[in-house]
């Protein structure tokens, strides 16, 4: 993980929990723009916190954390086509997109 992002994450003071199926997860939410990118997009950090066993993970024993990208929520033209087809609770609000985002990735 890029050292910027870690910054990024280290100034983050208070994580969100996201119950799956089997595991339960850390997670936090901010904009990230590369340098390659012409805009900042949305991403999500997910760190475990309790396994699919359902042992506690301490922090020096954490498997590989993740950050998941996405442009809904920052893209306008996207978001307004997400309104007219009637599904903008997939980016109004920052749990209902947390939640849609981590719930698909940790689907795949």
């Amino acid at each position: 993980m890029y050292d910027d992002i870690k910054a990024s994450i280290e100034s983050i003071g208070e994580f969100n929990s996201y119950i799956g199926k089997e595991n339960i997860w850390e997670f936090a939410d901010f904009i990230d723009k590369r340098k390659s990118w012409d805009k900042g997009r949305y991403a999500i950090y997910l760190k475990p916190f309790v396994n699919d066993r359902g042992e506690t993970v301490l922090p020096f024993a954490r498997e590989e954390d993740r950050i998941i990208y996405t442009n809904l929520g920052v893209d306008k033209e996207l978001n307004n086509l997400f309104i007219k087809a009637e599904k903008e609770e997939y980016f109004m609000g920052e749990k209902s997109l947390n939640h849609t985002m981590i719930e698909v990735m940790m689907n795949l």
